[in-house]
């Protein structure tokens, strides 16, 4: 019979170490595993609320659910007064405290306190040299453009399939930049209630609406003078795109229920898996945002495009996660051998789930689990594809295709009148004059 994972946990658990300053949580559950560092005098809360420090969509976890203190080398956890308890070493506890490689269950989430990998700071202006092992000649050139990007301030969208390493490229981006010393901010835009859109952006003040009991920065406010991330931007509705262009155009923003301006300098970086010029064609995404945010696009390819990789990345994995710390030659083709539709993150999720249940030192292939299937296309998602060709063009080709598009569909909207039609758009008219002069130079003949 196979070990739970609080059984493999509390089988990996050590005696306490010393004082050290690279403490952390592995945060295993339902939806996957999260590496989460927690330094001295600082807090992790878990739950289910969007305002823990670690929110989690797990039904069964309370809208806060346990709170994880450091005091030097000691991880301290407590109960916020949960529905199903928090549990140390099969008993429900109120507060207590953790040794290196203890497990805490919170409902279907298991939490271990790790040591982490010490990572030394990357050189002044130059990416990390502890990241990920990119063997492949695709990601060597892509890490060699990013350099290069890293030191202009041009917008940058990041593009690739879901687990492909986004986040990473954004925060490597930030960490060569002449920002680097100035905050990162992460913004996940599919997880924002669409009646919390502008406050998590631009901030709120106290009273601006039924609960907002006192004044709160955004995260334009957060990130200002450094970098703000937004992924899956695919997912913003309009009003919140046409509220994040305002900003992007003026560099200024206003708080919810508040008429005083507030100047940002923040530099975008955005990811998303669709397709945003297809989705423009549809009028699912703004043309102008559209050219605002796509001066630099980077693509990220597939796991199953850089199979190379797969081994180095899955020792890498193990050397800094919790459990077994070997593969054997088995596993490692059988790795090789799947197609990874949730790539780098599911490739991650597997092995940290291997490592933990594994019976030995080293894992083998009956540990890995079936490979996931990726979900078959619907009918709805192909009837949706565009069929004109734009997506076998040319990036530049595509934008001006799509910029074209909501041209005339504006102008015939508002019979031929440039100034509605502009406003339609939400853009000034001369911008809409000089859109519309280069278009009728390049169809004239």
């Amino acid at each position: 019979m196979r070990e739970t994972a609080d059984e493999s946990f509390q089988r990996s658990r050590v005696e306490a170490l010393p004082f050290t300053d690279n403490l952390g949580l592995v945060v295993c559950g339902p939806n996957g595993v999260r590496s989460v560092p927690i330094d001295v005098d600082r807090e992790v809360v878990i739950g289910r609320h969007e305002s823990c420090h670690l929110s989690l969509p797990v039904p069964a976890l309370s809208r806060y659910h346990a709170r994880f203190s450091r005091r030097a080398g000691t991880v301290t956890v407590e109960d916020l007064g949960s529905r199903h308890g928090t549990w140390v070493g099969g008993e429900r506890v109120a507060k207590a405290e953790l040794t290196v490689g203890a497990a805490v269950r919170l409902a279907d989430v298991v939490v271990a306190v790790t040591v982490q990998p010490r990572r030394e700071p990357a050189p002044t202006g130059q990416l990390g040299q502890t990241e990920p092992p990119y063997l492949s000649p695709r990601m060597q050139e892509l890490r060699q453009r990013l350099q290069r990007i890293a030191q202009t301030e041009l917008s940058v969208v990041v593009l690739g399939e879901t687990g492909t390493g986004k986040e990473l490229v954004a925060r490597e981006l930030h960490q060569a930049s002449s920002r680097r010393h100035a905050p990162l901010r992460v913004l996940n835009c599919a997880a924002i209630p669409t009646h919390l859109i502008e406050s998590t952006l631009f901030g709120h003040e106290r009273g601006a609406f039924t609960g907002a009991d006192r004044a709160r920065p955004g995260v334009f406010e957060e990130a200002n003078g450094g970098t703000l991330f937004l992924d899956e931007v695919g997912e913003l509705s309009h009003a919140a795109q046409a509220a994040l262009l305002r900003v992007l155009e003026s560099q200024r923003l206003h708080r919810v229920g508040s008429n005083r301006e507030i100047p940002v300098d923040v530099r975008i970086i955005a990811a998303t898996h669709r397709d945003l010029s297809a989705m423009a064609v549809r009028g699912e995404f703004r043309a102008d945002m559209l050219h605002r945010l796509c001066v630099v696009t980077l693509e990220l390819p597939p796991l199953r495009e850089r199979r190379e990789e797969i081994a180095p990345l899955a020792r890498y994995f193990l050397a800094r996660g919790v459990g077994a710390r070997q593969i054997d030659a088995e596993a490692l083709a059988s790795l090789e051998a799947r197609d990874w539709p949730g790539n780098i993150r599911e490739l991650r999720n597997v092995l940290a789930s291997a490592a933990l249940l594994a019976r030995g030192e080293c894992i083998t292939a009956s540990d890995l689990g079936e490979p996931a299937r990726p979900p078959a296309p619907s009918a709805k998602a192909s009837a949706a594809s565009p069929s004109d060709g734009l997506a076998d063009q040319p990036l530049r080709s595509r934008l001006k295709s799509v910029e074209r598009a909501e041209l005339q569909k504006a102008l015939e909207a508002t019979r031929g009148n440039q100034r509605r039609a502009a406003e339609l758009l939400g853009v000034p008219l001369r911008t809409f004059e000089r859109r519309l002069r280069a278009w009728r130079q390049t169809t004239s003949p």
